[in-house]
C-alpha cells in the first residue's frame, strides 16, 4: 500500500519499481526524506501491519479534515475581501 489515497502519483509505476529493486537497495531514509508516513517490509507480521492501519486512516481523516477546514477558510476570506 503506497498511501491511503495518493495524490498525482502512478502507484503503478511505484509498485514495479519497487519490485525492480532488491530489499537491501531499497533505503528506507530516502522513502522518509520522500514523506513516508510509515514503512514495512512484505514480510511484515499481519499484526504489524494491524498496528499500523488505524492511525493511518486516523491520519487520512485528519488530512482530509483539513483540507475540507483549508477550504472553507479561503471561502471566508475571499467573501470578506469582496465587501
Amino acid at each position: 500500500m503506497s498511501d491511503v489515497q495518493p495524490h498525482n502519483i502512478d502507484t503503478g509505476a511505484i509498485t514495479q519499481r519497487l519490485r525492480v529493486l532488491s530489499a537491501s537497495a531499497l533505503d528506507c531514509q530516502v522513502g522518509y526524506q520522500a514523506g513516508v508516513d510509515d514503512y514495512l517490509t512484505k514480510k511484515a507480521p499481519d499484526i504489524a501491519l494491524s498496528a499500523r492501519l488505524h492511525p493511518a486512516f486516523a491520519m487520512h481523516a485528519l488530512r482530509v479534515e483539513l483540507r475540507a477546514t483549508q477550504h472553507e477558510l479561503a471561502a471566508l476570506r475571499g467573501s470578506l475581501q469582496a465587501k
